[in-house]
């Protein structure tokens, strides 16, 4: 079984890739993925098939692609396209699930109407996401809550916090739920 190669997110209005990130020691072809997506959009514009960018991925292309480097697989938020690129077969069923649980982890964290701007602004944030919630290219859906026990949400004083690079986002400790019952283990 295969490994999820990279994370993409991008913007549907423009196709600039906000977030690439790729697990570490896959040959995933980065950057290409998503051009040879927003080429296969531009087409479809060309052709007058193209639906508008809020309405990517219900019908404008099947969610997922086989292209020359790798499989594609994407859904759509608002505006936005959550990507994975996979060079070998996977589940899809998996990795659809898999950018579903992104989107709901990100609307949870940053507003329910995701947009390019949140993503700009806690780009940090989604780093530790993706970290947290892939393993060696393996997902894992982790619960929403468990995560902000891990990687507290962004609010207004950490953000200022952050633009002073005063503090961390990261708990200093594990949460209960991530630890055992045994007490000699938690230490």
């Amino acid at each position: 079984m295969g490994t999820m190669d990279g994370v993409f997110i991008m913007s549907a209005e423009t196709g600039e890739v906000l977030i690439e990130h790729y697990t570490p020691g896959s040959r995933a072809a980065g950057c290409g993925v998503m051009e040879a997506f927003w080429s296969k959009m531009l087409d479809l514009d060309a052709a007058g098939l193209r639906v508008p960018a809020d309405q990517v991925g219900d019908r404008a292309l099947p969610s997922v692609m086989a292209l020359p480097q790798c499989y594609l697989f994407h859904t759509k938020s608002n505006t936005l396209v959550f990507a994975c690129a996979a060079q070998k077969e996977i589940a899809p069923l998996l990795v659809l699930e898999f950018l579903s649980h992104l989107i709901e982890i990100c609307s949870d964290y940053f507003g329910s109407e995701l947009s390019c701007e949140d993503i700009r602004d806690n780009t940090v944030t989604i780093y530790q996401l993706l970290e947290e919630m892939l393993d060696g290219g393996h997902p894992y859906l982790v619960e929403a809550n468990t995560l902000k026990e891990l990687i507290q949400p962004p609010r207004l004083l950490s953000k200022m916090a952050n633009a002073l690079r005063i503090g961390s986002q990261v708990s200093d400790t594990l949460p209960d739920s991530a630890s055992s019952n045994i007490p000699w283990r938690r230490s």
